[in-house]
């Protein structure tokens, strides 16, 4: 817990709120996550009263479109009682999605090809070969060193460039951006480690 904020992803969507947030509403989202952090931590998983949970292993993820998520947890439906997958978007307004976790886990026909919805990706060896990719990556490692209370000790991550001429000139700006980017990723997978 740092100033009073416990470390899971309900606090850090208010703490990184885009947006001013009303007080009555931080002060909700405090009582209510202090209950639900304090059970996800002393409850197991395994209660024999309810069927078996296929949980999605945390981590990043890519969809088949090409947009990229961090699978958060898998939980139940209070009604179906069915495991759904809590991921959220590494762009954009990095909202918070669920899915059936047998959804998110499929492989299908999609774009003309049988593959997975989602593909997990190991964030020490993912490609840095575009913006959108690197991006997400960034996201991904700063809030895994926020979650784990490394955020202090992790430096500052590249900026990416915004001076290209579109001409694609030897040591173009963004061959140098993306092997800074490797550099701080590496950094911060050994700080993680």
């Amino acid at each position: 817990m740092r100033g009073g904020w416990p470390n899971c992803a309900c606090c850090l969507l208010i703490q990184r709120a885009r947006y001013p947030v009303a007080t009555s509403t931080v002060h909700a989202v405090r009582r209510s996550c202090r209950t639900i952090c304090h059970l996800m931590n002393t409850t197991t998983h395994s209660d024999p009263d309810l069927p078996p949970l296929a949980a999605t292993p945390p981590g990043l993820y890519r969809h088949y479109k090409g947009g990229w998520y961090e699978v958060m947890d898998t939980v139940r439906c209070s009604e179906t009682l069915q495991g759904m997958t809590l991921y959220r978007a590494l762009y954009g307004g990095f909202g918070l999605w669920v899915r059936p976790a047998a959804m998110f886990a499929e492989s299908g026909h999609f774009q003309g090809q049988e593959q997975a919805r989602f593909v997990r990706h190991d964030p020490k060896s993912v490609p840095l070969a575009d913006l959108a990719t690197a991006q997400a990556l960034v996201a991904y490692l700063q809030t895994q060193a926020q979650r784990n209370g490394l955020d202090t000790a992790l430096r500052t991550p590249p900026v990416a460039p915004n001076t290209c001429c579109g001409r694609g000139c030897n040591g173009c700006v963004w061959e140098t951006y993306f092997s800074a980017l490797g550099v701080w990723r590496d950094e911060a997978c050994g700080l993680l480690s």
